[in-house]
């Protein structure tokens, strides 16, 4: 019988990792994990309401850059390691704010927020500290890379903004991923949050485990590369969340929050070509396959979270 192949991933309680056990285990690998203590957190803090620089990008950088080490001592000078695959961010290639109309691709890096960090300095907030952090960790990732040789590939993943079903419903609403937690709120019948930040664009979990596995199970196409993840026709706003819901669940119109029925984003979902956006063609191609739809990914979500109702 032959040995299934193994696949350590870590933080594997977190939201994008758990549906990536669950992706690899159902291709047939066997997994192993580390646990984080907080179920909501990344290897780099989705945490856009803090001014803590050095907090962010220091665990960004020092987390990535330890976890090579590891895995370069463990396994990776000959000792059966094949691939290492990033969880990075599209926002290490993509500019905020940028002059439209732009298309970002793998060959961008986002120079900028790192610029505005330093500018700021205690000042900096938000979501410019967390795409500075991850442009930082990715280019410290490549650096090491190149420096080190390691004997197995490695591929980053740039996904745009992740929402859709975790692999199980959280303990309490409170405990659902940031990026996931505005699903929630208009289900809930709650004010319709900001964002996404960004551009709107947005990839399905799933998808994101997905490319995951894929890039494992590939690295003589993988290793070596970069992959935007996501996006396409899957821009929307909480209005099309609404929209969505107020649809396909009629007993709950009068708790779904109405808005402003089609506002903020395009029919389709689709991106607006003369704004400002990410291209995944790369990926697309390389696996043969697109993306979960944007209406899907909500409505999927949603069923879910029903559980949160009962």
């Amino acid at each position: 019988m032959a040995t299934r192949p193994l696949a350590l991933i870590t933080g594997a309680n977190g939201y994008i990792a758990a549906q990536t056990v669950a992706r690899f285990l159902a291709a047939g690998w066997a997994v192993r994990g580390t646990r984080r203590t907080s179920p909501t957190r990344s290897a780099t803090p989705v945490v856009f309401n803090s001014g803590d620089v050095e907090y962010i990008i220091g665990t960004a950088v020092q987390g990535t850059l330890s976890i090579l080490e590891s895995a370069l001592k463990m396994g990776g000078s000959g000792g059966g390691l094949k691939s290492f695959v990033l969880m990075s961010s599209s926002v290490a290639a993509m500019r905020t704010n940028a002059p439209a109309p732009a298309v970002f691709t793998e060959k961008d890096w986002n120079t900028h927020s790192e610029a505005e960090v330093r500018a700021a300095g205690e000042k900096a907030f938000g979501h410019v500290i967390y795409a500075a952090s991850k442009a930082a960790s990715e280019r410290a990732f490549w650096g090491w890379v190149k420096e080190k040789k390691p004997s197995f590939v490695a591929t980053a993943l740039c996904p745009v903004w992740v929402a859709g079903p975790p692999a199980f419903l959280p303990s309490s609403p409170e405990d659902i991923a940031e990026t996931n937690m505005f699903i929630w709120k208009v289900f809930s019948g709650q004010e319709f949050p900001e964002g996404p930040a960004g551009y709107g664009a947005h990839v399905d979990v799933r998808d994101v485990a997905r490319m995951t596995e894929w890039a494992a199970s590939h690295p003589e196409i993988a290793g070596g590369e970069r992959y935007l993840v996501g996006g396409g026709d899957n821009v929307g706003v909480p209005q099309a969340a609404a929209d969505i819901l107020r649809e396909a669940y009629q007993d709950r119109r009068d708790i779904v929050k109405k808005g402003t029925p089609g506002e903020g984003y395009r029919p389709g979902y689709v991106v607006d070509p003369q704004g400002a956006y990410a291209s995944s063609a790369k990926a697309i191609e390389a696996t043969g396959q697109g993306w979960i739809p944007y209406d899907k990914m909500i409505l999927d979500a949603a069923k879910l979270f029903e559980g949160f109702l009962q």
